[in-house]
């Protein structure tokens, strides 16, 4: 299908269009050092992992049909920041420790952009509505606005607007709604396979997968694009079929 007929682009965020710097165990442990807790990022960054399985489906409020509020949103992650200093030290939680690591990732310093992002943006903005979609909560707003790209979106949504998180086809049929578009007018692009692909093409959406190099579920018929590079390359074509 020829891109022109579609109007608007929305992008997720994290690993999408940047990533965490240096990595989440770096700025948890550099946070916890200030309250004179001392663990390393290795050993944080492996916790995290492990959480992270135990706790997707609770982030991603899939018990709940995937509704969620901005006061749920900040509960869920002070939840996870427990469990990560729970399973790599005994020690006690420093109090205020929470807090200051919660308000870290508001931090632009927090992400680097992808290589090519402020590129691809520049160039698309000037043929496409663009947005951001994203399952995180109202910190990425400011991550957004710091990196210097929030001129390039029209609207920016964190989980808590829509009252939904991908892979709910709610969020796709709020945006359809909310600014009077057909599904096949809108592509999605992110780096879940499930939440931001498949979920964005059950919506009746068109969408591309940035695999970031993961082939996992990755089939002849998935669109995807491994880096910010191939996937410049997939829009400038002007088709994604």
């Amino acid at each position: 299908m020829a891109l022109k007929s579609i109007k608007a682009i929305f992008f997720d965020a994290d690993d999408t269009l940047f990533s965490v710097y240096p990595s989440v165990g770096d700025i948890y442990s550099s946070c916890a050092s200030e309250f004179g807790l001392k663990i390393s990022a290795e050993l944080i960054n492996r916790s995290v992992l492990d959480v992270w399985q135990q706790f997707r489906d609770s982030f991603q409020r899939r018990n709940y049909n995937y509704k969620t509020t901005e006061e749920q949103e900040k509960k869920l992650w002070y939840q996870f920041i427990e469990m990560v200093f729970k399973a790599c030290s005994e020690e006690k939680l420093p109090a205020g420790l929470s807090d200051r690591i919660y308000e870290a990732f508001s931090d632009p310093a927090s992400r680097r952009l992808k290589a090519g992002v402020k590129e691809l943006l520049e160039e698309l903005q000037n043929k496409y509505l663009l947005g951001v979609l994203s399952n995180n909560d109202r910190r990425i707003e400011s991550v957004i606005e710091g990196l210097g790209i929030r001129q390039h979106f029209t609207w920016v949504y964190p989980a808590f607007v829509t009252g939904y998180k991908k892979p709910s086809p709610e969020v796709y049929r709020w945006i359809e709604k909310k600014h009077g578009f057909r599904s096949d007018q809108l592509l999605h692009i992110g780096d879940s396979f499930e939440n931001d692909y498949q979920a964005a093409l059950n919506a009746g959406w068109h969408a591309i997968w940035l695999s970031n190099g993961n082939n996992v579920g990755q089939g002849a018929e998935v669109l995807a694009a491994g880096t910010i590079k191939d996937l410049t390359k997939i829009l400038s074509s002007g088709k994604i079929i």
